[in-house]
């Protein structure tokens, strides 16, 4: 029985240490066709760096917050720095705290 135990407080270890490491700052996910960047996994932060290109002729609207690739943690949308020519209407969510480059053509 103790070695049953044991067992399973490694596997709930085990699976806790994955979990906590499956985001990194830096890295990347795309949710609806907007690639956010991990800015800050402790302050739970990303920043819009991409829209994809396939997205065009229609209204993009950036959320306030995503969650994330496990659906476990709500990040932040804090700040944004992308490039897409195709898009005609943008809204960037109220607690947008940066705009480092937006570059859309018909904007």
């Amino acid at each position: 029985m103790k070695k049953l135990k044991l067992y399973f407080v490694a596997m709930l270890l085990s699976a806790v240490a994955i979990n906590s490491f499956a985001q990194q700052e830096g890295t990347t996910i795309t949710v609806n066709g907007v690639t956010y960047t991990y800015l800050s996994i402790p302050d739970r932060t990303v920043s819009v760096t991409g829209i994809d290109v396939s997205i065009t002729g229609t209204e993009v609207t950036i959320p306030a917050s995503i969650k994330d690739s496990e659906g476990n943690f709500t990040y932040a949308v804090t700040t944004s720095d992308f490039t897409n020519n195709s898009i005609i209407k943008l809204t960037l969510p109220e607690g947008l705290k940066t705009i480092k480059k937006i570059n859309c053509g018909s904007l």
